[in-house]
């Protein structure tokens, strides 16, 4: 039979080793967290960049849609580049606020809203060519558009 002292002198070194366990199956625990919020963090994170690259070359080509559809309606008077260029400006105004939402850091933001602003200027100045070339009587569409090339020169792009 295990005497008094025995007893007491077995029961510290496995209580200190419990404790000792316990304490490491909980910093491992938090460990293990934290790594899980991390990789999820990372995804998240690499899901909107990829979403803002693809933003990116989608308002570059429907830029250039506008563009030539604008120019195209001003040099030929075809009402059919006119409706081409509606039907694709409402998707670049809903690219640009997209990546506008998406845009995580100061810089992109202004970077974005510069973009929206020129847009805005662009769609101004090619609404009032439309006018123009509608508005061209006898004269013929060249009349109307034949400042825009200048002006889009003088705006620079979106």
């Amino acid at each position: 039979m295990k005497s008094e002292f025995q007893k007491s002198a077995s029961s510290g070194p496995v209580k200190a080793l419990a404790l000792a366990l316990g304490v490491t199956a909980l910093a491992l625990t938090c460990l293990a967290w934290n790594a899980a919020m991390s990789i999820r963090k990372i995804e998240n994170l690499k899901q909107r960049e990829l979403r803002s690259e693809e933003l990116r070359g989608s308002i570059v080509h429907l830029d250039e849609v506008l563009t030539m559809s604008a120019l195209m309606a001003t040099a030929t008077g075809d009402g059919r580049w006119e409706a081409r260029y509606r039907e694709f400006e409402p998707k670049l105004g809903r690219a640009i606020d997209e990546a506008e939402s998406l845009a995580v850091h100061d810089g992109a933001a202004a970077v974005v809203e510069r973009t929206g602003v020129a847009n805005a200027a662009l769609v101004k100045m090619e609404n009032r060519a439309f006018e123009l070339v509608r508005g061209a009587d006898d004269a013929g569409p060249q009349q109307g558009g034949s400042g825009i090339g200048s002006l889009y020169r003088k705006q620079g792009s979106r």
